[in-house]
């Protein structure tokens, strides 16, 4: 979608200043959740665009950094009630510093208390939902995930799949949680038994909406993986390492976390 930086009307949203007010503060943590979920640091977005450093960038630009960057889908109710919220000079540019200093704030403004650990502005546990709590019983079950888990990771680098931006196909409202169809057909693997993938979908079913798959979770753990081989074959084979992405998210310059 490509945003007008004149068509930015404040009387189209006719909505309550209450609720107004509560679509900011879930389109920011949606996004807040995506940053932490990918290791990004939000303000890098906005540099390459703002040269002079003056914390302001265009509408269209500031859409573009999103897009780009998270791959998130936000509303057109959300996106213009952001540029308002960020136009402080009501001239159409976007103060993207405040901006991120909002979405990397830890605790909510204005907010005094003697325990400031009960008003963190952090993810929910493991990115975008709870993980799930299911115990791995024995020790055979969990060393067969950790094996599947391995196999997955290391088929999927050998041949650069990029798993997220394969389930994130089938994740319409980029929410980060698919259904157990969708995970089985988004699948793209080694060829796993079904009580493999049964035990995958029990690991990563998100306890608090049964039938849905938490992929990031996944996805993380598959990187986690990839991380540890990378490591290991470098350690033995400093001569001749291919660089080969992560099974997730391809890392940029101005996508390295810290």
């Amino acid at each position: 979608m490509v945003v007008s930086v004149g068509l930015m009307p404040s009387s189209s949203i006719s909505t309550s200043p209450a609720d107004v007010q509560t679509i900011i503060r879930l389109a920011e943590e949606k996004i807040r959740i995506k940053t932490i979920a990918l290791g990004l640091r939000v303000t890098e977005f906005f540099h390459d665009f703002d040269r002079l450093r003056s914390g302001y960038v265009t509408a269209s630009q500031f859409k573009r950094c999103l897009d780009t960057n998270l791959r998130l889908q936000l509303s057109s109710e959300e996106e213009e009630l952001l540029f308002q919220k960020y136009d402080l000079k009501h001239d159409g540019s976007i103060c993207y510093r405040e901006f991120c200093d909002i979405i990397n704030r830890k605790y909510p403004e204005t907010t005094i208390t003697p325990y400031p650990e009960n008003f963190t502005n952090a993810a929910p546990p493991y990115l975008n939902s709870w993980r799930s709590t299911r115990h791995v019983g024995t020790e055979d079950e969990s060393e067969r995930l950790q094996n599947v888990l391995q196999r997955i990771a290391t088929y999927c680098k050998q041949r650069g799949i990029d798993v997220l931006s394969i389930m994130e196909q089938y994740d319409k409202h980029k929410m980060g949680e698919i259904t157990d169809s969708q995970f089985y057909r988004a699948f793209i693997g080694p060829q796993l038994t079904e009580a493999d993938m049964t035990l995958l979908r029990d690991k990563y079913s998100d306890p608090g909406k049964p039938g849905l798959i938490n992929y990031l979770n996944f996805v993380q753990d598959l990187n986690t993986y990839s991380r540890t081989n990378e490591i290991i074959v470098s350690t033995t084979d400093n001569s001749n390492i291919q660089q080969i992405p992560f099974v997730g998210v391809e890392e940029r310059a101005e996508q390295r976390s810290i």
